[in-house]
């Protein structure tokens, strides 16, 4: 409504027959007008909070992982020990890699991956790289 040209006739007729709550209305308009700056300090303190995210230990492992094998031109990738599937899951999202395949000695870690990975729900184009 603040940017409409007409707000103030138009709540001057509104509210015709109550000038002081006509009064009212047209100063919240105004105060909405008029950006509040705790609130914009707000906003830019949690984009910076964003931004300067601290990456734990594992992420920069696997992140270096994955930069190293496309460094290399690695088009297929055996993770032995995978786990939980962590960089199974990194090397998915980057579609440079084209066959990954994670191998593990423990079976729940296996299913811990595959919940991880969603393979019930893959695409089967998706599915045929892991």
């Amino acid at each position: 409504m603040k940017e409409h040209p007409e707000n103030e006739l138009i709540t001057r007729r509104y509210l015709r027959h109550q000038p002081r709550l006509a009064r009212e209305a047209l100063e919240r308009l105004l105060e909405e007008d008029q950006p509040d700056p705790d609130s914009a300090v707000q906003i830019h303190d949690q984009e910076e909070e964003q931004v300067e995210r601290r990456i734990g230990l594992g992420e920069q492992r696997m992140l270096a992982v994955v930069a190293a094998l496309k460094e290399a031109g690695a088009a297929r990738v055996l993770d032995l020990g995978c786990g939980a599937g962590r960089l199974l899951q990194g090397l998915l999202k980057d579609g440079s890699f084209q066959r990954i395949v994670g191998v593990d000695v423990s079976w729940a870690a296996l299913e811990r991956a595959a919940r991880r990975l969603r393979l019930q729900e893959m695409s089967p184009k998706l599915r045929e790289r892991i």
